[in-house]
């Protein structure tokens, strides 16, 4: 038997771990939470920056008719239009040319359906008169319009006595760029819509011009779409006309107890609007026979009458004033002219409406031109 060693004997127990041993050392440096904090500031300040960018790099808010604000701002005074000669551009976009400025009113001419013009004004002076009624154009909220733009016009061709005028439009709005301006029409309240919607697109603009808009405001002024108007110009009074008309050149028995089978008639027409407005009507008249002895004259139709589309009324008149002598079945040519009327409208068409004791008859001169005025 091995005598033991130095030390104490191993009964098979385990060897004890060395406490002095080294143990692992911890990294310093942030918690992740904050890094993730971090990071998520960073994104943040980029996602600004970006959109910072973007909104200085974004183009200018410029109007429908192209203008920036400093244009716009130009044209007004205390936010108010100074007057109406507010640049072909504007004049172009609603339809309107050959504009003339007048104290206290703009004035151009617009086209009808037919190719017709007639004048519609912008008014810095005055006001509107006469009933209104709510815009026909649902989009201009505020605008207000004539009632009935047709009231003072004969309901029907036998209540056709003088001269008078066509229709009439007039607008107004409620829009503080107005001012003092308000709109009219020769024509139909349509031929005002365009000018009243681009006038409400400058109140649009420059309010928008006015607001501040946050850094994450990318949204862009609500315009009215704009289109120059060609409405159909015709009152109920001019086709009560066109159906009642005869055929150029078909006569009509005329109302004569001395004479028996006289004759009327019109032939044709033209119209002049180059400087004074001048509308003429040829006719012929043809003495019947008498039907007693002894008689102090024949009769003739009363005073014609020219009834344009737009219910403008115009009497004519015979240019030389004359007295005729005719006898049993002879004819005589008749020129009749208005002349030097306000026309309302510049129309190549129109009808003739033509009494006597007896009836009313009516023709209608189309396609008239002026080398006979």
């Amino acid at each position: 038997m091995t005598a033991p060693g130095n030390g104490s004997y191993n009964w098979g127990g385990t060897t004890a771990v060395n406490a002095t041993a080294p143990q692992p050392k911890r990294k310093g440096g942030l918690p992740g939470l904050v890094k993730i904090l971090l990071a998520i500031v960073a994104v943040v300040i980029v996602a600004l920056a970006s959109v910072w960018f973007l909104q200085k790099q974004r183009p200018a808010q410029n109007g429908p008719l192209g203008w920036d604000d400093a244009t716009l701002a130009s044209k007004l005074d205390a936010g108010k239009l100074q007057d109406c000669d507010l640049g072909d551009d504007f004049y172009e976009s609603v339809g309107l040319r050959d504009i003339v400025f007048k104290q206290g009113a703009c004035e151009g001419k617009a086209k009808d359906a037919e190719g017709n013009e007639f004048p519609v004004r912008i008014h810095t002076e005055g006001g509107p008169n006469g009933d209104v009624a709510a815009a026909g154009d649902e989009a201009l909220v505020g605008w207000k319009q004539s009632a009935d733009p047709t009231g003072h016009i004969p309901a029907t061709l036998h209540d056709v006595t003088s001269s008078g005028d066509g229709m009439r439009c007039q607008m107004a709005g409620n829009k503080p760029i107005l001012g003092n301006f308000w709109l009219a029409s020769d024509g139909p309240c349509e031929a005002l819509y365009p000018v009243a919607r681009q006038i409400t697109n400058l109140q649009t603009q420059y309010d928008w011009s006015r607001t501040d808009h946050s850094l994450f405001d990318f949204s862009s002024p609500d315009y009215l779409e704009v289109n120059p108007a060609t409405p159909k110009v015709e009152t109920d009074l001019y086709k009560q006309a066109k159906e009642a008309a005869l055929p150029l050149g078909e006569t009509f028995e005329v109302d004569d107890s001395d004479y028996n089978g006289s004759t009327f008639t019109i032939t044709g027409g033209d119209v002049d609007y180059a400087q004074n407005s001048k509308v003429c009507v040829d006719g012929t008249f043809t003495l019947g026979q008498k039907a007693k002895e002894y008689t102090y004259g024949f009769n003739m139709p009363r005073t014609p009458i020219a009834l344009f589309p737009n219910g403008q009324r115009v009497p004519l008149y015979d240019e030389d004033h004359r007295t005729y002598t005719l006898k049993e079945g002879e004819s005589q040519d008749l020129r009749l002219c208005g002349n030097d009327f306000d026309a309302d409208m510049e129309s190549n068409s129109f009808a003739v409406l033509v009494e006597d004791d007896r009836d009313q008859y009516v023709w209608v001169v189309e396609n008239a031109g002026s080398e006979n005025a």
